[in-house]
């Protein structure tokens, strides 16, 4: 069984950073999300 919320918080994380323009490499294929620096969404973001 995949662990829906742990993926989701991936995504919503490389899109925070995506959205802020923090510097990073981002890439998602699937359920296979990789952030490499970026930042951890702040707690009011509204996210994907």
């Amino acid at each position: 069984m995949k662990d829906t919320s742990s993926s989701s918080q991936r995504l919503t994380a490389i899109a925070y950073s995506m959205d802020a323009l923090i510097p990073g490499f981002y890439f998602w294929a699937g359920s296979l999300k990789i952030r490499l620096g970026g930042s951890e969404p702040e707690q009011n973001y509204p996210g994907p």
